[in-house]
Protein backbone atom coordinates (compact mmCIF):
# COMPACT_ATOMS: atom_id res chain seq x y z
CA UNK A 1 0.00 0.00 0.00
CA UNK A 2 1.14 3.52 -0.74
CA UNK A 3 1.03 5.58 2.45
CA UNK A 4 2.35 8.73 0.80
CA UNK A 5 -0.06 11.70 1.11
CA UNK A 6 0.48 12.62 -2.54
CA UNK A 7 1.40 9.58 -4.67
CA UNK A 8 1.38 11.64 -7.89
CA UNK A 9 3.23 14.93 -7.32
CA UNK A 10 3.61 15.45 -11.08
CA UNK A 11 -0.11 15.80 -11.60
CA UNK A 12 -0.26 18.38 -8.80
CA UNK A 13 2.14 20.60 -10.74
CA UNK A 14 -0.57 21.26 -13.31
CA UNK A 15 -0.44 22.16 -17.01
CA UNK A 16 2.42 24.65 -16.57
CA UNK A 17 4.95 21.89 -15.90
CA UNK A 18 3.58 19.94 -18.85
CA UNK A 19 4.03 22.99 -21.07
CA UNK A 20 7.54 23.53 -19.73
CA UNK A 21 8.48 19.90 -20.45
CA UNK A 22 7.05 20.22 -23.96
CA UNK A 23 9.13 23.35 -24.59
CA UNK A 24 12.30 21.74 -23.24
CA UNK A 25 11.69 18.66 -25.36
CA UNK A 26 11.15 20.87 -28.41
CA UNK A 27 14.36 22.80 -27.79
CA UNK A 28 16.30 19.58 -27.26
CA UNK A 29 14.87 18.23 -30.52
CA UNK A 30 15.84 21.43 -32.33
CA UNK A 31 19.45 20.94 -31.28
Amino acid sequence: MNTAPNPRPRQAAGPFQHWLIERLAGLAGAL
